[in-house]
């Protein structure tokens, strides 16, 4: 938890979690030789899902704030 919120302040990522895995799956009862018959599944690093997720949820939040986006009356999610 300590390097993850440490990440989050600092807004620095190790490359480790910025890459990424993409696998090819065949779709089942297809042609393989149709390009068609495959699907790329992408395989990410969970923790940079979650930093990146937070980094967005706090932008979206500051802007909406500083523009003034949402009523007086809204509350909640």
């Amino acid at each position: 938890l300590p390097i993850f919120n440490a990440t989050v302040r600092l807004k620095t990522y190790y490359q480790s979690r910025r890459d990424s895995i993409t696998d090819i799956l065949g779709k089942l009862g297809k042609d393989y030789p149709n390009p068609k018959a495959f699907r790329p599944i992408a395989l990410l690093n969970t923790t940079a899902k979650l930093l990146v997720s937070a980094d967005i949820a706090d932008e979206t939040a500051y802007i909406r704030e500083k523009h003034n986006l949402l009523p007086n009356t809204h509350f909640g999610g």
